[in-house]
């Protein structure tokens, strides 16, 4: 269920579509209740959030909630189009029902289903950000939102997470989103992936790598398990 504390039709109208979209996805998991905040300026959105936010942050999800600046405000106190504010709205929903899931998921997958079932299309990854995440296990630890995003976090969780979709059944994304990652160490996590991966290579074998020569190469088990199958190239150069 969702509710608004905004009388806009337009906004309704919205986010109603937006979030039967997302059930479709999470299809047979428990849906979230969601109250979505629509904060009308840049003032108001960090008196929520208890906090001072930086331009480019224009939404976020607490306990399943939605805190999310207006349309309007998106033009005037943002980095971002006030035509972007439905794209938000719905990463922001894809995180509530993430977290109705697993409050202890991992980031990147949690980022990078956000960012694919809301279209936020993101370029490729460059060499620094792969070393960040995926030579120095970064990719396995939650970091603070503006770590994340400033080593591209966002890029290298978008292209991971697209190949996943592309490749194979939704209900991995599912096993992957119910790994505490709060509670396991870098080493176990990996283990963890390679196993649910490997169970759903051996009935669907893919034909395209996600990952590259760079990526592949890595020592990190996520990758190892998606990028060793062709020589074909959606991340890397």
């Amino acid at each position: 269920m969702i509710k608004l504390d905004t009388e806009n039709k337009k906004i309704f109208k919205l986010a109603t579509e937006s979030f039967e979209k997302i059930k479709t996805f999470f299809h047979d998991q428990k849906e979230p209740d969601i109250t979505v905040h629509v904060l009308l300026s840049r003032k108001d959105f960090d008196k929520a959030l208890g906090r001072k936010t930086p331009e480019w942050m224009v939404g976020v999800t607490k306990n399943q909630d939605i805190y999310i600046m207006s349309p309007e405000a998106f033009e005037k106190e943002s980095s971002h189009p006030r035509s972007y504010f439905g794209k938000v709205l719905m990463h922001e929903i894809t995180h509530s029902f993430v977290l109705k899931i697993n409050k202890n998921n991992m980031q990147w997958l949690d980022e990078g289903l956000a960012l694919n079932l809301a279209d936020q299309k993101k370029e490729k990854p460059d060499q620094k950000t792969i070393n960040f995440f995926i030579k120095d296990k970064n990719l396995y630890k939650n970091l603070d939102l503006d770590t994340f995003s400033t080593q591209g976090g966002y890029r290298i969780s978008y292209f991971l997470v697209k190949y996943i979709l592309s490749r194979f059944p939704k209900e991995i994304i599912i096993k992957l989103l119910k790994i505490d990652s709060s509670k396991n160490k870098p080493w176990k996590i990996e283990e963890e992936i390679e196993k649910i991966i490997g169970e759903f290579i051996k009935k669907w074998p893919p034909s395209v790598s996600c990952c590259g020569p760079r990526l592949a190469d890595s020592s990190t088990s996520l990758c190892r398990s998606l990028c060793s199958h062709s020589p074909n190239h959606l991340l890397g150069r």
